[in-house]
């Protein structure tokens, strides 16, 4: 599979030259990869189904693969599962119930601007640390909300119990009785 050219240079203008994008045979997938160190030369060949020998070789650790389309195989029972495109989550296999962490990138603009924003050396684990910390505050103060409408619709339904109002409906003007009952 070819990766555009366009990618790899930016990616490789971005990031300074410490990310890499490599196609594995083995998983047939996209790897983002990371420098780590210095390459090391191989006293042996190295198969190009080995993609840890490769990083290894070459002094590189796995930040993420992409798969080339919108779905991919569980790893538990090879079922094709689809991928929520643009945010990383947990997918539950329909077939399985395996869960796994997984997400389609395109090798676009919008996979760089994630790898940017997420990028340890330039304030990333602080950036997604903060984003979490909001995410988590924002869904406190939603189930806060919710708990007072709940709590004011019970109240307000219930106004007349509350205050001691009886409740009496009119039910209008009966007929009276025929005599002898």
């Amino acid at each position: 599979m070819q990766i555009p050219a366009w990618f790899s240079t930016q990616l490789a203008v971005e990031s300074d030259g410490r990310l890499r994008v490599r196609w594995s045979e083995k998983t047939h997938r996209f790897q983002v990869e990371s420098r780590s160190g210095r390459a090391i030369i191989p006293s042996r060949p190295i198969s190009p189904l080995d993609d840890e020998a490769i990083r290894a070789r070459d002094g590189f650790n796995l930040v993420l693969e992409v798969t080339p389309g919108d779905h991919t195989d569980c790893p538990k029972c090879g079922e094709e599962v689809r991928l929520i495109p643009r945010r990383i989550g947990d997918i539950r296999c329909p077939r399985c119930s395996a869960s796994f962490r997984a997400c389609f990138f395109p090798l676009s603009e919008d996979l760089l601007l994630y790898l940017r924003y997420s990028d340890p050396d330039r304030g990333g684990i602080e950036r997604v640390f903060r984003d979490a910390d909001l995410e988590t505050e924002r869904l406190e103060a939603r189930m806060r909300r919710e708990r007072h409408n709940r709590t004011e619709d019970i109240w307000k339904d219930d106004w007349n119990k509350v205050v001691g109002i009886p409740s009496v409906g009119y039910a209008g003007r009966r007929p009276a009785l025929p005599a002898g009952r």
